[in-house]
């Protein structure tokens, strides 16, 4: 628990102060952006933000079923080992970017940085996932 705050706070410092995020950080899909880009509002924002989320985590989806494949041809206790790991990561993911979202409450702002924070953590994931395929395929 202790860690999962520790990295909530660390990652909710990489926000600049005007709310926005350095262009080094994350760098999510270009529809994502170029949504961004033509978006005049905090409700145009949300939907660019929901979106991403959406393909976000078809892409979790799509390398989590590999994985899990992959995880029963080794033996049954590697998939339950990485159930259990799922299971924890989902929780640690409704509940940071829940925190995240709090720094705005209500609104198009929280449900922005909500959707946000589920699609960068599917996206990061989804690399933890796709290294780990790799690993197995050795």
């Amino acid at each position: 628990m202790r860690r999962a705050i520790i990295l909530a706070l660390g990652v909710a410092a990489i926000v600049l102060p005007n709310g926005a995020l350095p262009t080094s950080a994350h760098a999510l899909t270009a529809d994502f952006r170029a949504c961004l880009t033509k978006a005049r509002s905090e409700p145009a924002n949300a939907d660019c933000a929901r979106s991403e989320q959406q393909r976000q985590e078809a892409r979790l989806k799509a390398a989590w079923t590999r994985l899990r494949t992959a995880s029963r041809v080794r033996d049954g206790q590697h998939v339950a080992l990485l159930e259990a790991a799922q299971k924890r990561w989902e929780t640690f993911r409704q509940d940071h970017c829940r925190f995240v979202s709090t720094r705005a409450i209500g609104g198009y702002s929280q449900v922005y940085w909500g959707a946000r924070c589920t699609a960068r953590l599917a996206e990061q994931r989804v690399t933890d996932l796709n290294q780990r395929l790799k690993a197995y395929k050795r």
